[in-house]
């Protein structure tokens, strides 16, 4: 049986994140991960983990007799852990880690006219962006910036692992 719709786009988001490297022309390597591969794998957040957490999902306008238009928040929380020696101040190396988030995402908007208006695979219809939140997480003596992207997508109104359109 295929994954939900949601969980489809979710896994798209990750490959397209795992795409962002130095080889690929952006600015650094991220180690893109969803929030459980941290504990099953036993692998610490080191400097530029990436985690692709889901967070709020709400209706993005009325639905119809047959689906329903959902808006999902995507957490995007980019790891920065102290690196002796840096030549880079963490704000420039934060500004470079979000820019390449949008980067990314950007070569998916610049193909919607080729993918009939959809987006991740043809999976959904917009990617809003929401921000960037900026932290301190304590317990790992690291910085985290957050870049919130909102994905809006439709899934059939009686099952949620089908697309009506």
């Amino acid at each position: 049986m295929s994954e939900p719709i949601i969980e489809q786009i979710t896994q798209w988001l990750v490959a397209a994140l795992t795409e962002i490297t130095q080889a690929n022309g952006y600015q650094q390597d991220l180690a893109v991960k969803r929030p459980e591969d941290t504990y099953l794998d036993s692998e610490s957040v080191t400097d530029l983990t990436t985690m692709v957490a889901q967070g709020a999902c709400e209706p993005d306008q009325s639905g119809t007799m047959e689906e329903l238009f959902w808006k999902q928040t995507f957490e995007i929380s980019i790891f920065f852990c102290p690196v002796p020696g840096a030549s880079l101040s963490l704000d420039t190396r934060i500004n470079r880690a979000v820019s390449d988030v949008y980067k990314r995402l950007g070569v998916e908007l610049a193909a919607i006219r080729t993918n009939h208006g959809r987006l991740c695979d043809e999976l959904a219809y917009r990617f809003d962006f929401e921000g960037v939140e900026i932290g301190i997480v304590e317990s790992l003596a690291a910085t985290v910036a957050t870049v919130l992207v909102t994905v809006a997508y439709t899934v059939n109104r009686t099952d949620r692992y089908v697309q009506t359109s």
